[in-house]
């Protein structure tokens, strides 16, 4: 018989307030996580998301995320992902293309903020 594990949905905006708390408590992981009601583990996970967040995009890349339109193209087609920027400049991202080279891309078609 299959399990079904029961999760709670953590908001974005409470997971970077919790890291950010941490950052600042000079607790261990694991007893801030404990102190708050949060395994270990998971987060643990949260703060190195939030780690690899900070070495991409600095202390403001989890506020800048929108919703942008998506279209799913055929499966034929052999671009992975479009990126349409607002002020209408674009990425095509083909398969083999390295993360460095689409963050460089990203990073320099990014408006100033």
């Amino acid at each position: 018989m299959p399990t079904t594990l029961m999760t709670k949905v953590v908001p974005p905006a409470r997971v970077a307030q919790l890291v950010a708390r941490w950052r600042k408590s000079g607790e261990s992981n694991a007893a801030f996580a404990r102190r708050h009601g949060v395994h270990p583990r998971t987060f643990w996970g949260w703060c190195q998301a939030a780690d690899a967040r900070d070495e991409v995009g600095g202390d403001d890349a989890a506020t800048d995320v929108a919703f942008v339109p998506v279209t799913v193209l055929d499966a034929d087609d052999d671009v992975v992902v479009d990126i349409v920027f607002p002020s209408g400049e674009r990425a095509v991202v083909r398969p083999g293309a390295s993360v460095a080279l689409v963050r460089a891309v990203v990073t320099a078609l990014r408006p100033p903020r």
